[in-house]
């Protein structure tokens, strides 16, 4: 069963005919007919579905027993789950489509999720449907102009807390802290900043009612409310000790930014940090009116190791039977077992949860701390990414998420987590399918992983022992409907494979060809071919059959471009004579005798400052299209390449990737913060990609059948 392409439904059984059309007329109306662009129908209603795959961003988890609960994720996701262990996608809006970032269920039936556009959504189900409840009233911020104007834009919204179906706060960006009395038909911000072009942004609330309560945020920001009629006090919070802190990273534009707080009666954490891996965690035992930073300390045995490293930022608390968890960058994990908060405890890196004596406080009290992190593997070649959302219902009952789509539970049996959802941990730059089930995608490290069943499990091909060097990063990636592949990266990579990708072979700089540069950016096989063409700065190219043994290159440098120093960042081929090179300061050039000359492509308007990024050609390389940076389209036939009108469907985010689909009837666009743009009848539209990262690649197997790729190993499959 297929999802019909032309209709928002639920799945149904084959696909309707398609009208063809003349195939000039496609772009002509995109250039001519603006109006007709901006009057189409919502993207909801006419594109087919993204599904999500993998990867990802979950900003936050929620369990309604140990088996239900819910996640709020990128891209306007939210997954479910009824069984404690599988995790479906939820229905949610289609126009829905920013971050999701705080989750809450009232019980097993009834819960919340807000995140970015100001948006409150509920369910009604356990988290299977969402629907908005304050679509016409959305949650605006207290940001203002330089002239003091409130912009009443919509607010980012972080985390909510509701007492019933009525009351409730939420908290957000630049300056959001909203109360509701009426399920959010109605609302109030308590003002607890002033309006400003820069206000501080609340990330976590705790309350113990609807008077009682504890907000924090950035630049050190912590409120409490104490009273009715919402009385708010700032918390002198302690003085912060870098000494105690291993290291530094990331960046500090914010401040010291708190992330989350939990309360198990009056005693309570805070967990933030100064960037990456500036990690601080305050502690109190008083119902928050005072706080004193915890020391992080280590056992003798494991000094020499931490001490290198740094102390992680803490992004999540959970609150458990007897403790609190906390989590953060670097996917640590720390149980608080109460006995000592309030009272100085020192935590330390350590898996034993019972505390050595020497690291006890002098007067015998201290925080037994077990540390539980995500194994470092082949697989996971970001070793442990951060995470971001922490659930728990005990000290062996709790569940984690983070970047990459993590879901994982403890498994109390084992002492370790399991995976429930996304199991690699990679960040992605560039990848291909060669059909409907095999496919490769190559990021950090220079690493390739493939899927063999449509992007359901994935396994590292290269490298095929130890871990690749993370400061490197692949660029390029594809691979043939003939079993052929190629693969180019930082640090002079070059890798090819003859047996669709299942192993690759790695050629050493000493055996590339004079001329070569340390990063080429594109590679293309010409189809029904073995012939590969890869290029790079200053307009370098070289051809290489991939079937020669040994491979025998050809410079086929684009002289246009090592003239004017640009850099090629897209190339594709009709067959293995006839092509285009585009990149920096939107250049374009075409061959048609296999790269031994190119001739340079008039593009109208001016230059400065934009790029493509990406060429597709079609009808024997008369047409091509060519997308870019500031979310420019271009369109060939046979002569310059003209801007193409987006109508109301234009955007200022960089596309990366242009596939042309029904011999030129059809064009589907990607883009950074998972923007997709779709060509079809006569018109544009947005259709909701599921993720909020930046999309790299598109590739299809079929008009009706293909897959997106994105940053976070988010793969999107597109029915």
């Amino acid at each position: 069963m297929q999802l019909c392409p032309w209709t928002p439904q639920r799945p149904v059984e084959g696909h309707p005919a398609r009208t063809t059309r003349p195939r000039n007329l496609l772009w002509g109306l995109a250039l001519a007919a603006t109006a007709a662009v901006s009057a189409a129908a919502p993207a909801s209603a006419q594109a087919p579905r993204f599904e999500h795959r993998h990867g990802g961003v979950v900003h936050g988890i929620w369990m309604y027993g140990a088996n239900g609960g819910a996640t709020a994720e990128d891209g306007g996701r939210i997954r479910y789950c009824t069984d404690g262990q599988t995790w479906l996608l939820a229905e949610v809006p289609a126009d829905v489509r920013g971050m999701l970032r705080g989750v809450m269920f009232l019980d097993d039936e009834k819960g919340y999720c807000v995140g970015d556009g100001g948006v409150v959504l509920k369910t009604t189900n356990g988290g299977e449907d969402w629907a908005w409840v304050n679509q016409l009233n959305p949650i605006t911020s207290l940001k203002t102009d330089s002239f003091d104007v409130l912009l009443d834009e919509p607010a980012g919204l972080y985390d909510i807390v509701m007492f019933d179906e009525d009351e409730g706060y939420a908290v957000g960006n630049d300056g959001v802290v909203v109360y509701t009395a009426d399920g959010w038909d109605n609302w109030t911000n308590l003002d607890l900043v002033e309006e400003s072009i820069n206000p501080v942004d609340f990330y976590d609330l705790y309350m113990w009612d609807a008077d009682n309560g504890v907000f924090v945020g950035d630049y050190g920001t912590i409120r409490k409310m104490t009273t009715d009629e919402f009385d708010v006090v700032t918390i002198s919070q302690p003085t912060i000790s870098p000494a105690l802190c291993f290291g530094s990273g990331g960046s500090t534009e914010h401040g010291l930014e708190w992330w989350s707080v939990q309360f198990l009666g009056n005693n309570g954490v805070i967990a933030g940090g100064l960037g990456f891996n500036n990690g601080f965690i305050l502690t109190s035992s008083d119902d928050g009116d005072t706080w004193s930073q915890i020391s992080l300390l280590v056992p003798y045995e494991l000094a020499e190791t931490q001490l290198s490293g740094a102390a992680p930022t803490h992004y999540a608390v959970g609150q458990m039977v007897g403790g609190l968890n906390v989590a953060g960058y670097g996917s640590s994990v720390w149980d608080l077992l109460l006995g000592g908060i309030g009272a100085g405890p020192k935590i330390f890196d350590q898996c034993d949860p019972l505390v050595p004596t020497e690291f006890l406080n002098d007067d015998g009290t201290g925080v037994p701390v077990s540390l539980q992190t995500l194994p470092q593997s082949t697989a996971d070649i970001n070793g442990r990414p951060p995470l971001q959302a922490m659930f728990s219902l005990t000290h062996v009952n709790k569940w984690i998420g983070g970047q990459f789509g993590i879901i994982q539970r403890w498994d109390s049996g084992t002492d370790s987590w399991n995976h429930q959802a996304t199991v690699n941990h990679q960040r992605l730059s560039a990848g291909d399918f060669k059909d409907q089930d095999v496919g490769c995608v190559i990021g950090q490290g220079n690493s390739i992983v493939r899927t063999a069943d449509g992007g359901a499990t994935w396994s590292v091909v290269h490298p095929t022992s130890g871990l690749p060097n993370l400061a490197h990063s692949g660029r390029d990636l594809d691979l043939s409907s003939n079993g052929y592949g190629v693969a180019v990266g930082t640090d002079s990579f070059f890798a090819y494979s003859t047996n669709s990708g299942a192993a690759w072979t790695v050629v050493p700089r000493l055996d590339l060809p004079s001329g070569w540069v340390s990063t080429m950016e594109a590679c293309k096989i010409a189809p029904s071919s073995t012939v590969a063409y890869v290029a790079g700065p200053g307009g370098t190219a070289f051809k290489v059959d991939l079937a020669a043994s040994p491979l025998v290159w050809t410079d086929v440098t684009v002289a246009g471009m090592s003239t004017s120093g640009d850099t090629v960042l897209g190339l594709d081929f009709i067959d293995s004579s006839t092509g285009y090179a585009v990149g920096t300061e939107r250049t374009a050039y075409v061959t048609s005798n296999g790269g031994a000359n190119w001739t340079a492509v008039t593009v109208s308007g001016t230059t400065a400052g934009q790029s493509f990024r990406a060429v597709a050609t079609w009808d024997s390389g008369t047409k091509a299209a060519a997308v870019g940076t500031g979310g420019i389209v271009y369109y060939r036939d046979g002569g310059a390449f003209n801007a193409v009108s987006l109508g109301s469907h234009a955007t200022d985010v960089a596309f990366n990737d242009v596939e042309i689909l029904d011999g030129g009837d059809e064009v589907m666009i990607c883009g950074d913060a998972g923007q997709i743009r779709r060509y079809a009848s006569s018109t544009w539209s947005s259709p909701k990609s599921m993720t909020s990262q930046n999309i790299h690649a598109l590739s299809f197997d079929a008009d009706d059948h293909g897959f997106a790729i994105g940053q976070q190993f988010v793969i999107l499959e597109y029915n």
